[in-house]
């Protein structure tokens, strides 16, 4: 038996619908009924539940929250993000400065900026494999995304293995459609900034998703803001839950 967890390695707003995910468990919630955005957020499925791209898989499996399990302010090459405690200028508290880019978009994370003084990068992804910006040269001032998680696939840090809700902490301010919205579901409050490894509980035996040696699976997956990226599948042994970010990393390498 393995749990599987997707890790999106971009600047974007998608998630996993298939199999269902466990950031997904307040999908089941009125609020989210066929895709419909609760008051103040919005849903990872379509607004009207129908339009969507991967049609009735993720009308069903992509309602609730899930997109918004990410991380923020985490750039090729460095330990930490910056929105994480545990970067060296937070010593340790929860960041309140403005995270931001630099012009003509400072008002988004990442946007030709490194979050650390000395990126350790190594190989980063041949330009063919790019998703936007493609007429930028690269390492040219308008190559925009160049230090953003998919240059580099795996080089780039994340606050939490399973994601934070809303990608930040509600003190920090950052720009994007970090919109968590409270929910109370299965007796637990989830809320912006909670850290999916510490909250999230396993996914219940009966559905737990079981796959075959030597078979080939049906995964899915959907966006609701295309900022550009890619993906990378991960997979934890269930023994080993709950697994830490470099557990995958030495999963990845094996």
């Amino acid at each position: 038996m393995v749990m599987a967890l997707a890790v999106a390695y971009a600047h974007a707003h998608s998630s996993l619908v298939i199999p269902t995910p466990r950031n997904a468990i307040d999908g089941s919630l009125p609020a989210f009924k066929g895709g419909a955005n609760p008051p103040g957020g919005i849903s990872c499925s379509c607004a009207d539940g129908k339009s969507c791209p991967l049609g009735s898989a993720r009308a069903a499996a992509g309602v609730g929250q899930p997109c918004l399990w990410w991380s923020q302010g985490c750039s090729i090459g460095c330990e930490y993000c910056l929105t994480d405690p545990r970067h060296p200028e937070n010593n340790g508290s929860i960041p309140t400065a403005p995270i931001t880019g630099n012009p003509p978009h400072a008002d988004k994370a990442g946007f030709r900026k490194s979050y650390c003084d000395d990126p350790k990068t190594g190989a980063v992804l041949p330009k063919q494999f790019w998703t936007m910006n493609l007429h930028a040269v690269e390492g040219a001032e308008d190559d925009s995304y160049r230090f953003n998680p998919w240059r580099a696939p795996g080089s780039a840090p994340v606050v939490d293995p399973c994601g934070q809700a809303g990608g930040k902490y509600r003190a920090t301010p950052m720009g994007g459609a970090s919109n968590f919205v409270t929910v109370n579901v299965s007796g637990l409050r989830l809320q912006m900034g909670d850290l999916g490894s510490r909250v999230l509980p396993p996914t219940e035996p009966a559905r737990v998703t079981r796959w075959e040696a030597g078979s080939t699976p049906r995964v899915a997956w959907g966006m609701r803001f295309n900022h550009g990226g890619g993906y990378q599948y991960r997979l934890c042994p269930a023994e080993r839950w709950p697994c830490t970010e470099a557990a995958f990393q030495t999963l990845t390498r094996t």
